[in-house]
């Protein structure tokens, strides 16, 4: 089975881009992905700024389909990155 992610990159400067991506996964990723759960997809940057390679992620976002993310935080918990940085730009704006 084959789905389109949306991968959030940045540029050397920083600068937000958007590459997207046909991913081919088995039904049982497939499902966990639906459920909430996330798939492991593979080690990785989004940035050129970053030292090292990072577990690349696959979830499901409401908003914005299937996306690709990294565990953040202590808790390692799986977000959407294009909802965060959209809440960014909210919060900049006001």
């Amino acid at each position: 089975m084959k789905i389109k992610v949306l991968v959030p990159l940045r540029d050397e400067a920083g600068n937000p881009l958007v590459e997207e991506k046909e991913v081919s996964i088995n039904f049982f990723k497939y499902l966990q992905i639906r459920l909430g759960l996330g798939t492991f997809w593979k080690y990785g940057r989004l940035s050129p700024l970053w030292h090292n390679d990072l577990e690349l992620w696959i979830i499901y976002c409401k908003r914005h389909g299937f996306v690709v993310t990294y565990r953040a935080g202590y808790d390692g918990r799986l977000e959407c990155l294009f909802c965060l940085r959209e809440a960014e730009a909210l919060y900049r704006k006001s």
